[in-house]
């Protein structure tokens, strides 16, 4: 399976990186709710091949989000805050490991497929109520760049 995500993966890269314009709130708002779609019907998938290509599926799609919301995060960010912001930015995503692995793995020793579903779900969930946080052009309230 970890192949298998790693055959998407490698793609989703080079999709990332072969992008002409700079990724922008919508591209990482659809690629996150595609990313969480694709895990979940990976947990519903009722055959082993079809596990395989949601896995890679993923591995495309999120490898694809995590490169590009890492770069929108540093386009946006002043230089003089880059790397303390990517410090965090780094801290931010394992950081939830600790809580949501342990529900996860609480769901999956009940069944496997619900909490691989769970994640998706989560995921899902997360970027349908940040939608507006990556929305469209600046405002007062929602500069275009983080400064200090």
């Amino acid at each position: 399976m970890m192949a298998a995500f790693g055959l998407g993966a490698v793609p989703g890269a080079l999709m990332a990186a072969s992008a002409k314009l700079e990724p922008s709130g919508s591209r990482i708002r659809v690629l996150a709710l595609l990313t969480g779609a694709a895990i979940v019907a990976t947990a519903l998938t009722p055959v082993v091949a079809g596990a395989f290509i949601g896995i890679a599926l993923a591995g495309f799609l999120s490898i694809w989000l995590v490169a590009a919301a890492n770069t929108l995060v540093q386009l946006h960010s002043s230089p003089q805050l880059r790397g303390r912001i990517m410090g965090i930015w780094t801290m931010a995503l394992p950081g939830g490991y600790p809580l949501t692995a342990v529900i996860v793995a609480l769901v999956a020793g009940v069944d496997a497929r619900a909490g691989f579903a769970l994640a998706g779900i989560t995921m899902i969930a997360i970027a349908a109520a940040t939608w507006t946080s990556l929305g469209g052009p600046a405002t007062a309230s929602q500069p275009e760049a983080i400064t200090g």
